[in-house]
């Protein structure tokens, strides 16, 4: 699986590239970070951008979902004590005393040169129509205690890079230099699955790792280490990000070829979300369960002709 997940994500890659062909992954996105205009120069731009980003997946969610929270926006304010080795992002939901969900910013890592192109992604993964979507209808709906507590990684974080991935059909990508995490995801996504199961399968050093995702990603070789120690440390983890949100695709594309003109994709997401965050196993019986309902509803509205 990783082989051809990388291979298809080189592929999108050569195509995405355009007239740049004659430059590699690690030119090009060099050449991005170089331009000025994919560089934050305040914080007030960081909140501002990542605001209207918010409020743009926002305004175009009800085309894509039937069933949207009544809760506000998260807010979007800093990562306190937030340093090289933490998270772009982290999404709070409402807990406790707190009113509101946040959306918390790595105020460092985003003032670094380039981080503007990785920023949206961040933003529709973390908040609409990924986590915050995701968990706030979770703690409106009828799932049981247990399953807000046992949530399964695979549709959790599956569902925000499903999600980040629905954002670009959804047009809200702001530019095509916005985009280029989405393509260089791909490529990383087959990495994850070589590079995890040489190290903890077939006896990979980590210098082995590293020269391997050296080879084929366009990160720098720091972000590439801190990656590779991060697939030591926690072995399998990572593959929850990509193994959920193809299996998220593959039923939707399964529903779309069993529904043919029936298929309505904001019904398709409710049913995935409907549940919270359940195994794949009972996600796969959940929307098989939704396909029969959805065609014998058909069934019947056609009798009632």
């Amino acid at each position: 699986m990783g082989c051809a997940l990388l291979r298809a994500g080189l592929e999108v890659r050569n195509r995405a590239r355009g007239s740049q062909q004659q430059l590699d992954a690690q030119s090009v996105r060099l050449k991005l970070v170089a331009d000025r205009a994919n560089t934050f120069h305040s914080v007030q731009a960081i909140l501002a951008y990542s605001d209207s980003a918010m409020r743009r997946a926002w305004t175009a969610a009800p085309l894509w979902f039937a069933r949207l929270p009544a809760a506000e926006l998260p807010g979007i304010d800093s990562l306190p004590l937030a340093d090289a080795s933490g998270p772009t992002a982290q999404y709070v939901p409402v807990a406790g005393g707190s009113s509101k969900a946040e959306v918390l910013l790595n105020i460092r890592e985003l003032l670094k040169p380039g981080a503007k192109l990785y920023l949206e992604r961040v933003i529709f993964h973390e908040g609409v129509p990924g986590h915050h979507l995701q968990i706030t209808l979770q703690q409106r709906s009828s799932t049981t205690a247990l399953n807000r507590v046992l949530w399964s990684a695979s549709f959790v974080e599956g569902w925000a890079v499903y999600a980040s991935n629905l954002a670009d059909e959804m047009r809200l990508y702001s530019s095509e230099a916005s985009r280029f995490p989405l393509v260089e995801g791909m490529v990383d996504d087959g990495l994850t699955f070589i590079v995890q199961s040489g190290l903890h399968a077939h006896g990979w050093s980590r210098r082995a790792a590293i020269g391997t995702m050296r080879q084929y990603s366009s990160d720098p070789v720091t972000d590439i280490e801190q990656q590779v120690d991060y697939f030591i440390a926690a072995p399998g983890h990572a593959l929850a990000y990509p193994v959920g949100a193809r299996e998220i695709d593959r039923l939707r594309r399964q529903a779309m070829l069993q529904l043919n003109a029936r298929f309505d994709v904001r019904r398709f997401h409710d049913a995935v979300l409907a549940d919270g965050p359940v195994p794949l196993a009972t996600l796969r019986r959940t929307v098989a369960q939704w396909i029969s309902q959805e065609k014998a509803l058909t069934r019947d509205t056609s009798h009632r002709r």
